[in-house]
């Protein structure tokens, strides 16, 4: 008895390992293309609405959504910030492709509750921003006034 079962719960498993599956369609940059030209939303709409339905494509959908509407940029990353905060630095770096400027980014990034760090340009060197040397401290002058050295008087 123990064998049927055996036998009927691996025929049953290989049935439901081959049955097709109906997934959604995979989503890649051509469709969000098609999506973009052929929506009537404002760009900071349409950028809202497809993040909601796919946030893992944030970076995606703000290219596509920048790329047809370039003059909303600075809105759309705000925007798209705002929708998917996660994502943010892969935005941020969408929109300096696009070159917004930083300063939209980081009031984007404020915006959305975002840390600015999070989002900050990193140097071509990959490290840390370098802080501005120091002047160098002055040495006093022991002249008299005019630029003359003291007499040794």
């Amino acid at each position: 008895m123990k064998l049927k079962a055996l036998a009927v719960s691996l025929a049953f498993g290989a049935a439901v390992a081959a049955a097709p599956t109906f997934a959604a369609p995979a989503m890649d940059s051509v469709k969000i293309q098609e999506m973009v030209s052929a929506s009537a939303l404002s760009a900071e709409e349409l950028v809202v609405e497809l993040i909601a339905q796919y946030p893992e494509l944030a970076a995606a959908i703000v290219e596509a959504v920048v790329k047809a509407n370039p003059e909303a940029a600075a809105e759309v990353t705000k925007a798209a910030m705002a929708a998917a905060p996660e994502a943010a630095a892969d935005i941020a770096e969408v929109a300096r492709v696009a070159e917004v400027p930083n300063s939209a980014i980081t009031e984007a990034a404020l915006a959305a509750g975002i840390d600015p760090t999070d989002v900050a340009e990193t140097p071509a060197s990959g490290g840390a921003p370098e802080a501005p040397a120091a002047p160098a401290p002055s040495t006093p002058s022991f002249g008299g006034g005019n630029g003359s050295p003291v007499s040794g008087n």
